[in-house]
């Protein structure tokens, strides 16, 4: 992955979190579904629809328009939603994997594929958005800068990127107050294995406070106890 500011056991962090989407590729849809070992209480499941709807109906207004760029697209589950807006989609994730669930949802129309390290991938154009979904909070902190900038490299002028992710408040994965280390073991890949990956939880608030010492204006906020969602533009000079 190539970065000079990780040690070994952060490089090996990030070389298991790709092996651990990549093993969890055929399955990954149902926790987003909730079926399965991912499926929730009655009350529970009912609270988690309205506010995936919330977060459907949040990135329809934001109008993710023109030439997108999808970092860590996943299965496709929001590059579909993203091609109702979009005239071009550039989608980048590191397994091949999810890449070949996503070109099967999409057909492929309108989506360049590309099978890269988003970490260490340079983007080649600029774009009008760019999009992440659950990817924020899988960027160590000791690279959340570097991520940014990489971001920044990517749009327009009048550019904007759009994210969304986890609350810890959400209950899926455990209980009880939010984690100090952006680390976790997860044994839920299919195959007997353990894996340990990044998982960084952010408050709206606290994001868009560091988005902004890094001058990025933004809006974060939360859809209920589930998800994150916003979006920041860099900040411009005034003219004058």
């Amino acid at each position: 992955m190539g970065s000079s500011d990780a040690s070994p056991g952060k490089e090996e962090v990030l070389a298991q979190q790709v092996d651990y989407y990549r093993a969890r590729a055929p399955q990954y849809d149902q926790w987003w579904l909730r079926t399965g070992r991912y499926a929730l209480a009655p009350e529970r499941e009912a609270e988690w629809d309205v506010e995936v709807a919330r977060l459907e109906a949040a990135v329809d207004d934001l109008r993710p328009r023109g030439k997108v760029l999808e970092l860590a697209c996943g299965t496709g589950l929001w590059t579909v939603r993203l091609l109702r807006h979009a005239e071009r989609i550039v989608a980048v994730d590191a397994s091949r994997e999810v890449i070949a669930i996503n070109r099967g949802r999409t057909g492929g129309r309108g989506v360049e594929y590309v099978e890269a390290d988003v970490l260490s991938w340079e983007p080649p154009d600029r774009f009008d958005v760019v999009f992440f979904s659950f990817w924020l909070s899988h960027v160590p902190p000791s690279r959340f800068v570097t991520f940014w900038n990489l971001v920044g490299q990517a749009l327009e002028p009048d550019g904007r990127a759009i994210f969304i992710d986890n609350l810890w408040g959400d209950g899926t994965w455990k209980e009880g107050p939010r984690p100090e280390t952006f680390e976790q073991v997860r044994s839920d890949a299919g195959d007997d294995r353990e894996y340990r990956i990044v998982k960084v939880y952010y408050e709206p608030d606290e994001l868009a406070g560091r988005l902004a010492s890094l001058g990025w204006r933004s809006e974060v906020s939360a859809t209920g106890r589930s998800f994150l969602l916003g979006w920041a533009q860099p900040s411009r000079p005034s003219a004058g």
